[in-house]
C-alpha cells in the first residue's frame, strides 16, 4: 500500500528497530522519531531529563541506526542527549536543540502559530495563515544559516547529578 501511495520514505515514532529493518528490506528510506511521540503519547513535555531516561533513548536509537534507519528526529530531548546521539550515530539527526553535532535543524509550525493543543480543523482559519507561515518559514531559515537558531535558549539540559551519572554509566 505504501509503494502503490507513492512513498519513498516511511517515518514513525518510538523505537521498533524490527520495523525499521522490514521497511528497508521492501525499499523504503526510513524516518525515525524519538523523544517526545506526539501521535501517541498522552503525556506532552520534555522526555529524557534524567540518566534513566536519557540511557533508554540513547539505547533506543542506536539500536534504529543499527537496524539501518536513514535519518531520525529527535524532540523535546536534553542538548546533552541529543549531541551524543548525533556524534555516536550514523544516520543524520534532526532536532531543534542546540547541538552543534546535529545534522539539521526542525520547527514545528503548530507550536509556532499557538495551535499546539487543537488542530486546525477545530479552531477554524481567520486569518491569511498561508502569507504569515511563508514569511515565518523565511525568518526560521534565515535564523538558522545566519546560527541565531538554536540558540542556548532554544535548549534544555539535564539536572547536573542526572547528567553525572548519564555520563558515567553510558561511557562519556
Amino acid at each position: 500500500m505504501l509503494r502503490d501511495a507513492g512513498a519513498d520514505c516511511v517515518k514513525f515514532e518510538g523505537a521498533r528497530p524490527e520495523l525499521v529493518a522490514a521497511l528497508k528490506d521492501a525499499g523504503f528510506d526510513v524516518c525515525c522519531h524519538l523523544g517526545l511521540e506526539s501521535q501517541h503519547q498522552l503525556q506532552k513535555g520534555r522526555r529524557g531529563k534524567t540518566a534513566q531516561a536519557a540511557r533508554e533513548l540513547l539505547h533506543d536509537a542506536m539500536a534504529l541506526d543499527a537496524a539501518g534507519q536513514d535519518f531520525i528526529v529527535l524532540e523535546l530531548i536534553p542538548v546533552e542527549l541529543a549531541e551524543r546521539i548525533a556524534q555516536a550515530s550514523r544516520a543524520p539527526t534532526i532536532a531543534s536543540a542546540p547541538a552543534p553535532a546535529l545534522t539539521g535543524r526542525c520547527w514545528s509550525s503548530t507550536i509556532s502559530r499557538g495551535s499546539r493543543s487543537a488542530s486546525s480543523s477545530t479552531i477554524g482559519v481567520t486569518a491569511p495563515l498561508g502569507e504569515t507561515l511563508r514569511a515565518a518559514v523565511a525568518a526560521y531559515a534565515e535564523d538558522v544559516r545566519a546560527g541565531r537558531f538554536p540558540a542556548a535558549e532554544h535548549g534544555f539540559h539535564m539536572a547536573p547529578e542526572e547528567r553525572a551519572a548519564f555520563e558515567r554509566e553510558s561511557g562519556a
